[in-house]
């Protein structure tokens, strides 16, 4: 098959994220087993990239780029939905799947083009659909990341969603995990710096580590460096592509996420190497961790947060146990990269059976 992903937000190099990871993780696999795959993404206007693809747009005389920077085809437009038909057409997609913003525009212009599609469900926040998936065409097929995901767009949409985990490979995160910090990755607000930032004010004595995702607030920069005025146990790092360096640095992953996650894929990720996850209560994020670390309730007071860290920071038989149980999570079937490929592929043969049905 011929394989459109398509997503109102940008893709790599553009932008990093767990969708975007995800994605590409599963292009190369379905690429693996013969597949043609492509991604058809929005065009961001900052930087260096932004202005090669610009320039790129404006000497074709097209509304969108193609470039092949990740291995594969990768469609930009400044508003992907008005050219994603002429995108599609021109990449020949046999089927499309559409996630992460813009959804019901996206799959409308594709139906109305005769191009089966598959939403895949990432995230929780309904706006992003711009629209009401109960007015799709019946022959759309449906993908949730989580149960916890598929149960709450059942609730309000009354869809029926394949589970489908997060694609990790693990090659890419698996590490010889000898550090002795305790990591979180994307200090966002809604991720739960606040959180991670009172922990390690608590505990001067516990060495923790910041990696950059989407930005850091400005508040709470000024407290990394108030801390580390007082203690310097706080370290802040770069996004960075190579996440076995940091994984390999962490003993515990902290995930104190305050909005309803629709997975948590730093868990999956961190689990590959057996490392505990202590994490919010909050969407699919209990999911995702499962028995290979604790879960706190997102708005406990900070005592509780700092019992259970130090449940597995002081005690080395409580780690081992919570390390042992999350490798062994992390390689259940659920996320088996060959079963992966195997659902994914048969939600697509649906989606073009049903489509040539119409």
């Amino acid at each position: 098959m011929k394989i459109l992903f398509v997503t109102g937000r940008a893709h790599f190099p553009q932008s990093v994220g767990g969708v975007q990871s995800s994605t590409d993780s599963s292009i190369r696999m379905l690429e693996g087993r013969g597949h043609s795959c492509a991604v058809a993404c929005s065009l961001w206007g900052k930087g260096l990239f932004a202005l090669r693809t610009r320039l790129k747009m404006k000497l074709s005389r097209r509304s969108y780029a193609k470039d092949e920077i990740n291995g594969y085809s990768t469609y930009r437009a400044w508003n992907p939905v008005d050219h994603i038909v002429p995108i599609a057409r021109e990449f020949g997609a046999d089927v499309a799947v559409v996630q992460h913003q813009s959804t019901v525009p996206f799959v409308r212009a594709l139906s109305n083009a005769r191009i089966p599609v598959a939403v895949y469900l990432r995230n929780l926040e309904f706006s992003e659909l711009e629209g009401d998936l109960r007015d799709l065409p019946r022959d759309v097929r449906y993908i949730a990341n989580s149960r916890f995901t598929a149960g709450s767009y059942g609730k309000v949409f009354g869809i029926d969603a394949t589970v489908l985990p997060p694609l990790v490979d693990a090659e890419k995160y698996r590490t010889d995990p000898t550090g002795k910090r305790v990591t979180m990755i994307n200090p966002a607000r809604e991720k739960g710096i606040d959180v991670f930032l009172t922990l390690a004010e608590r505990c001067p004595d516990i060495p923790f580590t910041i990696v950059q995702g989407w930005g850091l607030p400005d508040d709470a920069a000024a407290r990394i460096a108030a801390i580390s005025r007082g203690a310097d146990n706080v370290r802040l790092l770069p996004r960075t592509d190579d996440m076995r360096a940091v994984y390999a640095q962490a003993r515990i992953v902290l995930a104190p996420s305050q909005w309803e996650e629709a997975w948590g894929r730093v868990a999956s990720e961190a689990q590959v190497s057996g490392i505990p996850v202590i994490g919010s209560d909050r969407g699919g994020l209990p999911e995702a961790i499962g028995p290979g670390g604790l879960i706190v309730r997102h708005d406990a007071p900070a005592e509780e947060w700092e019992a259970a860290l130090r449940s597995l920071w002081e005690d080395d038989g409580s780690w081992q146990r919570y390390s042992d149980a999350a490798k062994k999570h992390a390689a259940r079937a659920e996320m088996a990269v060959s079963g992966h490929v195997d659902i994914l592929h048969s939600v697509l043969e649906g989606a073009l059976g049903a489509a040539g049905r119409r």
